[in-house]
């Protein structure tokens, strides 16, 4: 497993490269969801895995949803409203 590999960008959870060269294919593949890219190279593979349109958004949604997580033991009703409200304006910041 690559160690440096960014995170799943669909769950963020951790991503392994595996080696199908018997069968002309490289993929990264997230350990938790099952995403996966492939590339006729491991590098290629990887960096497509590491390809992100908008990096600094998707860093954003990741935080929110982190502290979505540690918050839902609060008010979930007021959480819950509060950050829809935060998602709301990062997409509309990079809309």
């Amino acid at each position: 497993m690559e160690s440096n590999l960014k995170g799943c960008p669909f769950c963020n959870s951790k991503a392994e490269v595996l080696d199908l060269r018997k069968y002309k294919v490289f993929m990264v593949k997230c350990r938790k969801c099952g995403a996966v890219v492939e590339g006729a190279s491991k590098r290629r593979a990887i960096d497509r895995w590491e390809r992100r349109e908008n990096e600094a958004m998707v860093q954003e949604l990741w935080k929110v949803v982190d502290e979505f997580k540690v918050s839902v033991y609060g008010d979930k009703h007021d959480n819950v409203r509060r950050i829809k409200g935060e998602l709301k304006g990062i997409l509309r910041k990079y809309a």
